[in-house]
Order: C-alpha cells, then sequence, then structure tokens
C-alpha cells in the first residue's frame, strides 16, 4: 500500500490553543471518549468455521530493534514529508541588543532536502534569509542556525514562523513522539514558531549560576537568555563537586523530591551560603532541609487564581529593588496560578516579602521569603516562575533576575 499524498496525519483529534483554555476543541467529535483516533491501518482475514463467518483483525506494526528489550512493535503512522522543529519555542530578545538566535529542526521519515526560511515581523530581518537541508535517511535530522534582529519599534508580543520547501510542498509543523514502556506512543504536533519579545530587565554583572534539576522546567533556558550559561550540576558535583565555582545555586521545581543525592549534600549546601553563595529554591512538593529552619505544613497551600492581588509587604528590600525595581504590576498577565507550596512557618532569620491569596483564603506570606545568613544569602520562592517564563511574561524575568542578583545585591 502507498499513503495518499493528501493523507492527514495521525494526530490526536483533540486540541486547544495554549493552557489558558480549560477544555479541548474536538476535529472529530465522533472519536469523543476515546484515548485516541484510530490507528491510519488495520488488516483484518474472514474465513468461515464450521459454516460460522469469522473476522479477526489486527492494527498493522512496525518493528524496531532496540539494544536490551529487542524488537520493539509500534502502531504504523502517517506523518508529513518533512518536520519543522524550532527549540526554544519562546525567548526574549537579547538584553545587549545583539542579533537573536534562532535555532531551526527539520526532521523526515524519508530522504528529503529543500530549503528553510522565516517569516518575520515587518522591518525585521534574518541572516541567512534560507538556508538549505539535505537528509539522507529516515530519521535524519538537521538543525539549522539564523540571526534575526528585530525592528527598532519592535513592542508587544511577535511571532517568527520556520517555513521548508521540500518536494514542490510546504511544511510549517513538526511533530514529538510521546509515550513509555506500556503506553502505545501517540504524535504531538506543533507549529514551527518562536515566540519573543523585549523586557525590560537588567542582571548583576560576574554571575556564575549552578542549576539543580529537579522534575523538569525550563528555568535554565530563561537564565541564558537574560545572559548567564547555567551549569546544570549533576549528582557527583552536587555532592562532592567545588561549589564555590558558582555565585549562585538554584534548586529547581520538586528537586529535594527528585534528586535523592540533594539532602544529604545540605551541609554542604549550607556552608555555600555562609560563605557567601546565594541559594535560590524553587517550590518543593514536601518539607526539604535548609540553612534556617521553614516548614510547609502538612497541607501546603497553593494560590490558584493567576489574578490574585499580590502585596509587596517590604518594599525597600533589597530582593526587590535591585537591580530591578519589583512592583504588583510584576504580577499582572500572569498564567495558570500565582504558585504552589506556600510557606505555613520560618525562621525569625527570614524576611517574607509579599502576600498573596485566594478568594476566601488566608492570607499567604510565604510565597517569597529571604535569610542573609553568614556571607550569604537564601532565598524560597513559591510564585510559579516556571510557568511564567516560557510564555516571556516580563514581571517573572525580573524576579528572577532579582533572586540571581541577591548575593551582589546584598554585598553592596
Amino acid at each position: 500500500m502507498k499513503v495518499a499524498e493528501d493523507a492527514a496525519p495521525t494526530q490526536p483529534y483533540f486540541t486547544r490553543p495554549d493552557t489558558e483554555q480549560a477544555y479541548y476543541d474536538l476535529k472529530e467529535p465522533q472519536y469523543r471518549g476515546r484515548s485516541f483516533s484510530p490507528w491510519p491501518l488495520a488488516a483484518w482475514a474472514e474465513f468461515s468455521f464450521d459454516g460460522l463467518p469469522i473476522r479477526m483483525g489486527e492494527v498493522v506494526q512496525t518493528m524496531e530493534r532496540v539494544l536490551g528489550p529487542g524488537g520493539i512493535y509500534e502502531p504504523l503512522v502517517v506523518t508529513p514529508a518533512v518536520g519543522v522543529r524550532m527549540d526554544p519555542e519562546a525567548r526574549i530578545l537579547p538584553l545587549d541588543g545583539s542579533a537573536l538566535p534562532v535555532r531551526v529542526t527539520i526532521h523526515a521519515q524519508a530522504a528529503a532536502e529543500g530549503t528553510v526560511g522565516l517569516n518575520l515581523p515587518p522591518g525585521w530581518t534574518a541572516q541567512p534569509a534560507s538556508a538549505p537541508f539535505h537528509l539522507a535517511a529516515a530519521g535524519d535530522s538537521e538543525p539549522l542556525l539564523f540571526s534575526v534582529t528585530p525592528s527598532s519599534s519592535q513592542a508587544g508580543m511577535s511571532t517568527i514562523q520556520a517555513v521548508a520547501h521540500a518536494a514542490g510542498h510546504t511544511f510549517q509543523s513538526g511533530w514529538q513522539s510521546l509515550g513509555y514502556p506500556g503506553l502505545r506512543p501517540y504524535n504531538l504536533y506543533r507549529s514551527a514558531h518562536l515566540l519573543t519579545r523585549k523586557v525590560d530587565v537588567k542582571l548583576a554583572t560576574g554571575l556564575r549560576v549552578g542549576y539543580v534539576m529537579g522534575t523538569g522546567d525550563e528555568v535554565p533556558d530563561a537564565i541564558e537568555a537574560l545572559g548567564v550559561m547555567p551549569h546544570l550540576l549533576t549528582a557527583s558535583e552536587v555532592g562532592s563537586g567545588d561549589l564555590s565555582a558558582y555565585t549562585t545555586i538554584v534548586v529547581g521545581i520538586r528537586a529535594y523530591s527528585a534528586r535523592p543525592e540533594l539532602a544529604p549534600s545540605q551541609t554542604r549546601l549550607n556552608e555555600f551560603v555562609r560563605r557567601g553563595g546565594t541559594l535560590i529554591v524553587l517550590y518543593q512538593s514536601a518539607d526539604f532541609p535548609s540553612p534556617a529552619p521553614l516548614r510547609l505544613g502538612r497541607f501546603a497551600e497553593r494560590v490558584v487564581d493567576e489574578a490574585a492581588p499580590v502585596k509587596i509587604l517590604d518594599s525597600g528590600n533589597s530582593l526587590l529593588t535591585s537591580p530591578n525595581l519589583i512592583t504588583t504590576k510584576d504580577f499582572d498577565g500572569w498564567l495558570e496560578e500565582r504558585g504552589h507550596s506556600f510557606l505555613d512557618s520560618w525562621d525569625p532569620a527570614f524576611t517574607a516579602l509579599t502576600e498573596t491569596a485566594d478568594p476566601g483564603q488566608d492570607p499567604q506570606r510565604g510565597g517569597l521569603v529571604v535569610a542573609h545568613l553568614g556571607k550569604g544569602t537564601f532565598v524560597y520562592c513559591a510564585y510559579a516562575l516556571h510557568r511564567q517564563l516560557p510564555e516571556l511574561v516580563p514581571g517573572a524575568y525580573r524576579i528572577l533576575a532579582n533572586l540571581l542578583s541577591a548575593g551582589k545585591n546584598a554585598s553592596n
């Protein structure tokens, strides 16, 4: 059999434009209630036994040999001839006014060649204007780099769309196979576009940032966009590495639950703070060790209304004044929630900087607390920066920049 030129790709029958929409649009309502649309190709055998007609069928599958597990069977799917992806899919414009680096990856299910260009906002330019690609075999991919210079009048959010041309066809999206052992994979399609905007944000100089990744987030990408390349700390580096190589260490979301080496290394992290380092802990799912006592409580509080008012409690604190002046406006335009795991109690060494709450909820002051211990600084942040940064919310970048700069501010 041969796939028709106009065959639709195998993809979910439901979709939504963004995470703010609380429901899915159904492209094929007849499949409501099913996990996914039916697989595109099945084989059936019909025969009779003792005069009884019998019909048996099976989804057509492909097999890939993988070292260890052996042959892996997966249902045959239909994809476009060429896929286009952009990574990352959102990034603020460089703070120094330099060109924006744009990375486009081409992938295909068979040999392909063609060109890739960018659809840009009016007045923007790209170097090169287009780039060729050559894929020799199925499964190959090729990264292509562009430098984009925005218009001097750029304001608000802008979109850069990658477009591939091959064999007389145009391609503007790519796919990723999602699944795990025991769950058949399914392709998720995304438009190949990059969102970008200019953000008024300043960052202290001379920062060296180490990042302890937890269950997974895109905060390191945001730090890189601010102009500092973070180093993702390995288990051995957390347990025995030279932490003095960093001015700032960030512990990612739920890292104390996901990284078993972290809690036993807390003494080293405490010493890092007392010797002058800055330790920033993003929201955690359970109580965790820290340089001074703090508790989440039995049921950690969260504030789910992304528009819940935020009150500034200590407007003169350096964490809110330098290098960016943080006001209530920096909490405008947030998405999905205010934050997770607000502290229930904390040592007097900590200063609570904000207050917020859902309607009917007790005021939550444990969302952003700071303590200066020894020569260093410890910060706990329950606010959902990890959700706002990929959406290019300006206030989230300004808050993150102040957190990263906290040690520099405290020493001034």
